[in-house]
């Protein structure tokens, strides 16, 4: 069984190997000013802050599948700017290959902070394919949160709203791409001002301005 932890710099070489592999993503064909833009990303996930992390499912302490988690504070929302796979397939499956048991673990977080929403991005084309991926789980999150599309960017368009222009890369791109919202039904009790066990195990983020943490 795979572990997940909150990944420091000592995993980032994997982490950029692994995001190599694939020449897309989020159905969008990767470029040079897409790689130099997510390495020089990273600095601020692995700094103190609580507010950028990456999960990471390990196997034999090999990286397998990671998420991205930023929140933004002002808004009271989080975002997924990145999740990878070594094992993506036609035949992917979200429970096979850990992103499930990731976007599962980023749930938890958010909620135990209050954030009761969170976005992402992905090319109109796939959208219904990832959702039919997702309703196959059998995890007990999906219950919790309302699903939606909140805008359709076309493609060539930088978008005006300053998060769809985040989720984007702040550039155009030459698909459409549909903006993802999940939303919980109701108020978070799960956890709520609780810290977390995989942010207790995390010794280099500063939880304490998260949490008031008894020392």
């Amino acid at each position: 069984m795979n572990s997940i932890k909150i990944l420091d710099n000592s995993y980032k070489q994997q982490i950029i190997q692994l995001e190599r592999i694939k020449n897309k993503i989020g159905g969008l064909k990767k470029d040079d000013a897409y790689a130099k833009s997510f390495e020089e990303s990273l600095d601020k996930y692995f700094g103190n802050s609580p507010n950028y992390l990456i999960y990471g499912s390990l196997e034999n302490d090999k990286v397998v599948s990671l998420l991205f988690q930023s929140f933004i504070m002002s808004k009271r929302i989080w975002v997924i700017p990145y999740m990878f796979t070594l094992q993506f397939s036609d035949k992917f499956k979200f429970q096979e290959h850990s992103l499930g048991d990731l976007v599962s673990k980023a749930m938890e977080v958010a909620e135990a902070r209050g954030f009761k929403t969170y976005y992402y991005a992905l090319a109109e084309k796939y959208g219904e394919v990832y959702l039919k991926k997702w309703l196959q789980t059998n995890y007990k999150d999906l219950g919790f949160y309302d699903a939606a599309i909140e805008a359709t960017i076309p493609a060539n368009t930088v978008p005006e709203d300053n998060l769809y222009c985040h989720l984007l890369g702040n550039k155009s791109v030459n698909v459409p791409m549909n903006i993802h919202v999940r939303t919980y039904k109701q108020e978070i009790t799960r956890g709520y001002g609780n810290i977390t066990d995989i942010e207790k195990d995390c010794s280099f983020k500063n939880f304490n301005e998260v949490y008031t943490i008894d020392k």
